[in-house]
């Protein structure tokens, strides 16, 4: 199984964040024959913006 888990930027948020797949880890992990695998992922930050890399030269 596997989970996809957002990486709160704040600390506040992580009460809102993740509960399902906690949940989900918690009934799963007592399961025989069941590997449970967390990616966790970050949203980006769109007032910030993104960087990218400059344009190759030629």
């Amino acid at each position: 199984m596997v989970l996809s888990e957002l990486v709160p930027r704040h600390i506040w948020e992580y009460p809102l964040h993740n509960q399902t797949a906690l949940r989900l880890k918690l009934r799963l992990f007592f399961r025989p024959n069941t590997v449970v695998v967390d990616v966790p992922y970050k949203i980006p930050d769109k007032r910030h913006g993104t960087r990218k890399a400059p344009p190759p030269a030629g």
